[in-house]
């Protein structure tokens, strides 16, 4: 059994084997993989752009963000062909040093609109937000008789508004959606006892930083096994804690999703210079690139909720989950 002691040891293992091929091999390399901060989750995803890159026969090396700092000159190497930054603050940072949009490419980053990472020249990116519509058409598969889902909100907070404004667009036909705001309650008790007093068949939650704490989503998964409502978990722990039905991304398979979208587009800028007619590719595969693409993503299901709730969940919801909570073994 892996105690929580053993897992710690066996991440600060890793974190300091990455630091130290970081400072073995700053100055090799085709592709320079960039980490915010040797954060467990950013390790893993480092891992799995690496693995891509050699798939597709690149060379990448790791840097850590705070070590490019101290040489922000560095990132000018003609050596260097293409940057892929890990986590928003190694994008945020690159993006700044004018690091051409087709040589650069991030993942591990939540809100890359916020960062000037999207819009016009925008560089390529992975995205960390789940299409709505899937998330709304996973809950359909769980409890097809559901028609309207309820969620809580800070009308003061720009991307926690967005969310609603996201969820209202994405409502397959026929369903409802029902809002409470955090400020109007006194308390988030308080805002929790109105969302599942307004009725509704299931509660979505979004990875809203402005509101889901870890005392939150408890209170909300406890309050919505009394109520006997079932919840939607916006990650894979949160069904883990007792959300019915869920979607999450994994860090690794998230990094090799990045690394395989910067490799496909230095192959295509391979290509392109081969070709007569290079410049007019470039300005078109600028033009396309608009936004980060689609995640790649896990879902789950907890059995042991469904049972809690009284819910019975319908077999091919239960085979078709990346992840089954509470399975019998």
């Amino acid at each position: 059994m892996t105690t929580r002691h053993g897992r710690r040891l066996r991440g600060g293992i890793v974190a300091a084997a990455l630091l130290a091929a970081c400072a073995a091999t700053a100055s090799a390399g085709d592709v320079r993989i960039v980490l915010s901060s040797k954060a467990r989750p950013y390790v893993m995803a480092f891992r799995g752009a690496r693995a891509a890159l050699l798939e597709a026969e690149h060379d990448p090396i790791p840097v850590m963000l705070e070590t490019l700092k101290e040489d922000p000159s560095s990132v000018t190497e003609d050596d260097t062909l293409a940057y892929l930054a890990i986590g928003t603050e190694a994008a945020e940072w690159l993006r700044e040093q004018g690091i051409p949009s087709d040589r650069l490419c991030y993942c591990m980053v939540a809100s890359p609109e916020e960062h000037g990472l999207t819009g016009e020249d925008a560089p390529m990116g992975v995205s960390m937000q789940i299409p709505v519509a899937e998330q709304f058409a996973l809950i359909a598969r769980a409890l097809p008789d559901a028609r309207s889902v309820g969620m809580l909100y800070r009308r003061d907070d720009e991307q926690s508004a967005a969310s609603v404004a996201d969820a209202r667009a994405a409502l397959p036909e026929g369903w409802e959606l029902r809002t409470v705001a955090m400020e109007d309650h006194a308390s988030a008790a308080e805002a929790i006892d109105a969302l599942y007093g307004a009725g509704v068949d299931m509660v979505w939650t979004a990875a809203d930083p402005s509101i889901y704490t870890k005392v939150l989503v408890r209170a909300l998964l406890l309050k919505g096994l009394r109520n006997r409502t079932p919840v939607y978990g916006f990650s894979i722990p949160f069904v883990r804690a007792g959300a019915l039905v869920g979607a999450g991304i994994d860090p690794q398979t998230h990094g090799a999703q990045a690394g395989e979208l910067l490799a496909e587009a230095l192959d295509k800028s391979a290509s392109d210079m081969s070709d007569t007619t290079s410049v007019e590719s470039e300005v078109g595969s600028e033009a396309e690139q608009s936004g980060p693409v689609a995640p790649a993503y896990q879902t789950a299901v907890n059995l042991a909720a469904a049972k809690s709730l009284n819910v019975r969940l319908p077999e091919e919801a239960v085979r078709e989950a990346d992840v089954v909570v509470g399975q019998d073994r």
